[in-house]
């Protein structure tokens, strides 16, 4: 693996209060080899080759970890091929994970990853939550929410945010549109009770791809 990525990839699990070497390590080389083995006949990722996977899927989500609580219930919505959840899981233990996804062919990756690494914390389903109407079984359910480019906040906000437990955490991946529509989210985020935690700006060590992961809190 290329230097300057590892030293990301360790630094990132170092902020986050876990170490890299080790059975972390160990993991996630296994999870990223079986994607790319997975990805040769089941379409699950654009990216070929360890190195983007590792940078743009595994890097982002030890990044995440940084700014979960320590322990809780996580939901990730339209999570793909199980990204963040399953490096989450791997990484901290003391964290529930949900991982929801319309697609059943990435959901059966999912469970197959989260039995081939003893994931007991981490559960995929297949399923597709109604933005007009927030799951009964799981709204109000969750310290933290998390969607990955899936949508405009403007979408996000109203759809998600029923599934937040008072005090959790709405995270929100998002790209360069965010600047322009930041006044009108953040607008929309304070009708449904949430205010803006964090927005933390990132730079990709090898692409030089601009990340932002933007923080927002439910009032208790």
């Amino acid at each position: 693996m290329n230097a300057t990525l590892e030293q990301a990839l360790r630094e990132a699990a170092a902020k986050a209060g876990t170490r890299w070497e080790g059975p972390l390590r160990e993991a996630l080389s296994r999870l990223c080899q079986e994607l790319l083995r997975w990805n040769e006949r089941v379409r699950l990722v654009g990216y070929r080759g360890e190195e983007p996977v590792y940078e743009n899927l595994i890097l982002e989500a030890l990044c995440l970890l940084e700014h979960l609580p320590a322990s809780g219930r996580v939901l990730d919505v339209g999570s793909g091929a199980g990204f963040p959840g399953l490096v989450l899981a791997a990484a901290r233990p003391a964290l529930e994970i949900l991982s929801i996804d319309a697609r059943e062919k990435k959901i059966h990756f999912q469970q197959h990853a989260a039995r081939m690494l003893e994931l007991s914390n981490f559960e995929a389903r297949a399923q597709r939550l109604d933005p007009r109407a927030p799951d009964p079984a799981l709204a109000g359910n969750f310290d933290v929410v998390t969607a990955q480019a899936l949508a405009e906040p403007a979408t996000l906000i109203p759809w998600l945010s029923p599934y937040l437990r008072a005090g959790g955490e709405l995270v929100l991946l998002q790209g360069p549109t965010w600047e322009k529509q930041r006044k009108s989210a953040l607008a929309l985020a304070a009708g449904h009770d949430l205010t803006l935690e964090a927005e933390h700006r990132r730079e990709l060590p090898l692409s030089g791809a601009q990340r932002l992961g933007i923080i927002l809190r439910k009032e208790p």
